[in-house]
């Protein structure tokens, strides 16, 4: 018999002045990632760096807030540092790969490296 051992997942809390908002990546939020991904296929041409960010973040905070939406996501990327980027996009990273095998998260980067691929090529055309 085969077992899959589950962690849990770690939670990030994105405290603003009036607000903190609890991020979680969990399969939910690759549901949410990757719907939102297929609506931009057709609307843009490149994903920039903090456009990745704010989808990550929007997808992160549904999963807990269902109400959160694509706008504020923008808005609370645009008002990070590139600092805040980079440690989002790491916790977002380790989430996602450290619970698989080497061959798995080589699969997975290979994946992920090829839907951003196809998303700039589609809009592209």
């Amino acid at each position: 018999m085969k077992t899959i051992n589950v962690k849990p997942v770690e939670d990030i809390a994105i405290r603003l002045k009036d607000r903190t908002y609890t991020c979680s990546f969990n399969m939910l939020t690759m549901a949410y990632l990757q719907e939102e991904i297929v609506k931009i296929k057709e609307t843009i041409s490149e994903v920039s760096p903090a456009h990745t960010a704010a989808l990550i973040l929007y997808a992160g905070i549904k999963t807990n807030e269902p109400d959160f939406t694509v706008e504020e996501a923008n808005a609370l990327a645009l008002n990070m540092s590139p600092a805040h980027y980079a440690e989002i996009m790491g916790h977002f990273n380790e989430s996602m790969l450290t619970s698989m095998s080497k061959e798995q998260d080589m699969a997975a980067k290979k994946m992920i490296a090829q839907y951003w691929n196809d998303v700039k090529k589609s809009t592209s055309e």
